[in-house]
C-alpha cells in the first residue's frame, strides 16, 4: 500500500512538471529570463530556436501521443494479470513496450528508432522489477502492481512523447507537424505558398501581396485576386533577403542584398530594378528596412550581433549597425555605430506615421529617436528579457506594443515618453504583432505555438484564435476585408480573421 501512494505521488509530481512546462506562464519568475539567456549563450540562439519551435510547435500532438501509448501500455499490464507464469505477466508489458514505441517512432521518424525503443521497454522493466520480484518471491500474483503500473505507463510515454522529433524542415509526409495541421485544420485559414518566407506586405489598392524571405532569391508579387496564380519575381537577385520595407506613396520597394552589400530600389508595380547602392558597410546578419518620408531617408538596420553588445575582437570595426541611405540620390547619409552607450543592432525598427520618431527594439529596451534632430530623445528599460521581433503603434499612435514571448503578453509604452504602461495578455511565445485600425484589434503570432491572437484593444480580451502552422513571422493585413496574411518558414498563409469574431 505504502508503495503504491509512493509511486502515485511520484506520477502526480511529473504530471505537475508536464503541465508546468505545458503552460510556462503559471511558473514565470525573475529567474526565466535568466535562465533562458544562460540557455541561449551555452547552446546557441539557433540551435536553441529550432529545438524550441520543433518541441513548442508540437506539444498538443506530443500529449495526444502520450495518452495513446500510455492507455495501450496499460491495457498490456490488464492483459498480462490473468498469465500464470509470473515470467509471462513481467515480460509481456516490457515486450509491448518496444513495439509500441518502435511503431511510434517508424511513423513519426527519428533517429535509431530501435535503440530508443529498446531503451524505453526498459524503463518499464525497471520500473516493475522490485514489484514482480516481491510477487515472485511470495508465490502469490494478487492484484495488478499498482507501484510498477503507474511508473511504467506514465514515465515511459511521456518520455517517449518528448523524445519525438517535431519535423521541423522534415521532408517526409509524416510528422508531428503535418499531423499537428491535420488535426487543426480551419477553413479560416489557407496555404498560399509552401517556402520559407518572412517579409509580407499589401497595396490592396493594387491588388499586389509582397513577400520575400530565405526560400527565394527574388522579392515576390502575388496578384490578391488570383491568389493561386504564380507570383511575378524581380529580376535582381536580392541575396534570399528576410525582409523588405515599401514605399507605398512613390511606389517603391527597398531590399539590402547582404550578399553584395547592396541597397536595391525595385519599383512595385514591374518589379524593375530602378536604383542600386552599392558599397554600404553594414553589419553582418538579417536586416531591417524603414523609409522615412519626413526626411526622405532609408533606415536599414542588421541584427547581426542581436542582442546588442559592444564589438568583440573578431568584429569589424568599421561596420555599422545601423546604416541611412537619402532616397532621391542614393548617397550614404550617416550611420549609427552606438546607440544609448552601448553597441547598437535592434531587433526591429518602427516610424510612427505622424512624426519623425524611429523606435528601435532590442531584447530589453526600446529607444526612441529623432531622424530630425538625430537623437535619442526617451528610452526604457523593460523588466521583462527575450522580447519580440516587431513594434507596432496603436490606431490613435499613443501607444508603442512590443511582445514578451516569454511572459505570453504584450508590453505597453507610451508613444513619446516610452514610460510603461501595462501589459496585454495574449499566446505563449509572441513574437510579431500588427494592429487593424478599422476594428481596432490587436493580431498577434506566436513562434511557438503556432497561432494568430485576434485582441480587442478596447477589452485586451480575445475575441479570435486561429491555428496556422509553426515558425510564424509577419503578418500583413488587408483591414479593409478583414484578411491576415502571415507568414511562416513553412510557407505563406491567408487568414480570414473576422470569421471567429
Amino acid at each position: 500500500m505504502r508503495k503504491g501512494i509512493v509511486a502515485l505521488a511520484i506520477c502526480l509530481l511529473f504530471a505537475l512538471g508536464v503541465w508546468g512546462v505545458f503552460y510556462p506562464p503559471v511558473f514565470v519568475s525573475k529567474f526565466q529570463d535568466v535562465f533562458v539567456s544562460w540557455v541561449v549563450h551555452r547552446f546557441g540562439m539557433l540551435d536553441v530556436t529550432m529545438w524550441a519551435i520543433s518541441f513548442f510547435s508540437t506539444i498538443p500532438e506530443r500529449v495526444f501521443l502520450f495518452f495513446f501509448c500510455s492507455v495501450a501500455l496499460g491495457a498490456t499490464f490488464v492483459l498480462a494479470h490473468p498469465l500464470r507464469s509470473p515470467v509471462g505477466r513481467f515480460l509481456l508489458p516490457v515486450g509491448a513496450a518496444f513495439f509500441i514505441f518502435l511503431g511510434l517512432y517508424t511513423t513519426f521518424h527519428r533517429g535509431r528508432p530501435i535503440a530508443v525503443a529498446v531503451s524505453l521497454a526498459l524503463i518499464v522493466g525497471i520500473t516493475q522489477w522490485p514489484s514482480w520480484k516481491q510477487t515472485r518471491e511470495r508465490q502469490a500474483r494478487g492484484g495488478i502492481r499498482f507501484a510498477a503500473f503507474l511508473p511504467a505507463v506514465i514515465l515511459a510515454p511521456a518520455l517517449g512523447a518528448v523524445l519525438l522529433d517535431g519535423g521541423l524542415g522534415s521532408e517526409r509526409r509524416w510528422n508531428l507537424i503535418s499531423l499537428a495541421q491535420r488535426l487543426h485544420a480551419d477553413k479560416a485559414v489557407q496555404q498560399v505558398a509552401t517556402i520559407d518566407l518572412n517579409g509580407v506586405d499589401v497595396d490592396a489598392e493594387q491588388g499586389l501581396l509582397f513577400t520575400n524571405g530565405h526560400g527565394t532569391n527574388h522579392l515576390l508579387a502575388y496578384n490578391l485576386r488570383a491568389l493561386d496564380q504564380a507570383p511575378r519575381k524581380s529580376e535582381a537577385e536580392v541575396g534570399f533577403a528576410q525582409g523588405f520595407a515599401y514605399n507605398r506613396s512613390d511606389r517603391e520597394l527597398y531590399v539590402f542584398n547582404s550578399m553584395s552589400r547592396s541597397l536595391l530600389v525595385l519599383d512595385a508595380m514591374t518589379l524593375a530594378l530602378k536604383k542600386l547602392v552599392p558599397g554600404l558597410n553594414l553589419s553582418e546578419g538579417d536586416c531591417f528596412i524603414e523609409f522615412d518620408k519626413h526626411t526622405g531617408a532609408i533606415f536599414i538596420s542588421a541584427e547581426a550581433r542581436w542582442p546588442a553588445r559592444k564589438p568583440g575582437p573578431n568584429d569589424d570595426p568599421t561596420a555599422s549597425p545601423i546604416t541611412v541611405v537619402e532616397r532621391t540620390t542614393g548617397r550614404q547619409a550617416y550611420a549609427l555605430q552606438w546607440c544609448d552607450g552601448g553597441f547598437c543592432n535592434p531587433g526591429h525598427m518602427l516610424l510612427r506615421g505622424s512624426g519623425r520618431l524611429l523606435y528601435m527594439g532590442f531584447i530589453d529596451r526600446i529607444l526612441a529617436y529623432d531622424t530630425g534632430t538625430r537623437r535619442v530623445i526617451a528610452r526604457t528599460q523593460v523588466g521583462d528579457r527575450w522580447i519580440g521581433d516587431h513594434l507596432a503603434l496603436t490606431p490613435d499612435q499613443d501607444e508603442v506594443l512590443y511582445p514578451s514571448p516569454l511572459h505570453s503578453a504584450v508590453l505597453r509604452f507610451d508613444a513619446q515618453t516610452l514610460e510603461f504602461k501595462g501589459r496585454i495578455p495574449t499566446v505563449f511565445g509572441v513574437r510579431n504583432l500588427t494592429v487593424d485600425p478599422v476594428r481596432n484589434l490587436l493580431l498577434t503570432v506566436s513562434g511557438l505555438t503556432n497561432t494568430l491572437d485576434v485582441i480587442d484593444l478596447k477589452t485586451r480580451k480575445r475575441v479570435a484564435k486561429y491555428y496556422i502552422a509553426p515558425w510564424l513571422r509577419t503578418i500583413a493585413l488587408d483591414a479593409k476585408v478583414g484578411i491576415a496574411y502571415v507568414s511562416s518558414a513553412m510557407g505563406l498563409f491567408k487568414v480570414d480573421y473576422k470569421a471567429g469574431l
